[in-house]
């Protein structure tokens, strides 16, 4: 009988160590671990070392059931231990899965990529960790071994707590809208401030029912961020032909379709990283999905009017680009301007500001700021960014064009003449030249 009490004793021991040691995050994951407690190892030197690394870990949820070494390793070696994404994806494998199939996890390998990289500093767009230009806010997506190993990247950049800051890595943290404004701000998307200041925006922060990034983007918390029209407002095929028309003159700008309308090998990159929509289907899944958590807070009619109003904006705004990327085109077929030294495509808005030429700079503005502006900001129903910061802007960027594409013919025209008068006086001087020889020959 002690025999059994002791049995039955044992087993219940075990039973509550395991159900002590599992947990439940806060976004509903089951959390296995062996240990519930900080680590004293390392507390022995992070309490004095690091106390802020210490007082956020101990304050976080996960304190209760990891501890330090539970994503750190047991070992002291170097950085090498930093956790990665598979590290969370032992607690987390439904969130990393999802969030695999979005667009967050092609942030880096886009910038990557794209042209710009490979002709700027690394330091501002590409491999380092200095952390000062695109690639802080790129490495919430996924970077390979392979890129770490040749390029020397110091393994501490985690996808996951680009959202999820250290070390408390708190859901609640990770959903307000400030989390989102590390990257979604300035030149060429800042979602977070056109968001902030609409209607939505005041509502939410007055603590209203009104939705935050995550509410529309991240639904029921799937990590599986992706968007119908995607970062370029791009989507291939389109029904009306005159918005076609330019929507391919825009890829044309992009390098990604040829003078002859057909497609380049950058379509790889526009497809590969997800930056655009290429099927129908693809689009139209989306939008709908879109459309639907919108009738959540509004009728069915009122989203349908402010989609395809906001589709009014995209295409006057296309039809403007469309025109300028003409503009700058026929100044580079007219052999007014060169192009940059080491691109075969031109004018290149993959390129950023690095061409040789102000009117193609300016035209890069006009795209990825104006632009986007105009059309991000009709979703986030914020008509101050739409006109002024977009659809206005828009045009006198196009202004601006027409007035320096003037200057340039004039000046190309001003140097022909010139030219052409420089010629005409050495013919003259020759001829005169060849009838004085004649003359004193005959004489």
């Amino acid at each position: 009988m002690k025999r059994f009490s002791l049995l039955i004793a044992c087993l219940a021991v075990v039973v509550l160590s395991l159900m002590f040691a599992v947990a439940v995050s806060a976004d509903g994951e089951m959390m296995l671990t062996t240990t519930a407690a900080p680590s004293s190892n390392c507390l022995t030197c992070h309490d004095s070392m690091t106390p802020g690394i210490v007082e956020s870990f101990g304050g976080s949820k996960m304190a209760a059931v990891l501890d330090c070494t539970s994503c750190h390793g047991n070992h002291h070696a170097d950085k090498t231990s930093a956790p990665t994404i598979d590290t969370c994806a032992k607690c987390h494998a439904d969130k990393v899965a999802q969030y695999k199939e979005g667009k967050h996890a092609l942030a880096w390998d886009s910038m990557v990529a794209c042209p710009v990289s490979a002709g700027n500093s690394p330091v501002l767009t590409g491999l380092t960790n200095s952390m000062k230009g695109c690639n802080q806010c790129h490495t919430v997506g996924i970077i390979s071994d392979e890129l770490i190993a040749e390029n020397n990247i110091v393994r501490d950049v985690n996808p996951c707590d680009s959202c999820h800051l250290r070390h408390t890595f708190s859901v609640e943290q990770a959903k307000d809208p400030e989390s989102c404004a590390q990257c979604h701000i300035g030149f060429d998307h800042p979602q977070y401030e056109m968001w902030v200041d609409s209607a939505m925006g005041v509502a939410y922060e007055a603590g209203l029912k009104a939705p935050s990034c995550v509410e529309c983007h991240m639904k029921d918390g799937n990590h599986a961020v992706k968007t119908a029209w995607g970062f370029l407002a791009l989507r291939y095929p389109e029904e009306d032909a005159e918005w076609l028309a330019n929507r391919i003159a825009i890829l044309q700008g992009l390098g990604v379709v040829d003078r002859n309308g057909e497609f380049t090998d950058r379509l790889k990159i526009v497809s590969d990283y997800d930056i655009a929509r290429l099927t129908a289907e693809d689009f139209n899944k989306l939008y709908s999905e879109e459309k639907t958590r919108c009738q959540e807070c509004h009728a069915a009619s009122f989203v349908e009017a402010q989609f395809n109003a906001a589709e009014t904006v995209m295409k006057e705004a296309d039809a403007i680009m469309a025109e300028a990327i003409k503009i700058v085109y026929k100044l580079f077929d007219d052999k007014i301007i060169k192009p940059t030294e080491g691109w075969d495509v031109y004018p290149d808005l993959l390129q950023f500001h690095n061409s040789d030429n102000t009117i193609e700079n300016e035209l890069f503005d006009m795209f990825l700021s104006y632009r986007n502006r105009a059309f991000q900001s009709t979703f986030h129903m914020n008509a101050d960014y739409t006109f002024w910061y977009g659809m206005d802007a828009m045009r006198v960027s196009l202004d601006n064009i027409k007035a320096e594409d003037a200057t340039l013919r004039a000046l190309h025209a001003a140097k022909t003449t010139k030219t052409i008068a420089f010629i005409g006086i050495g013919v003259a001087v020759v001829a005169l030249a060849i009838g004085v020889l004649v003359f004193l020959k005959k004489k």
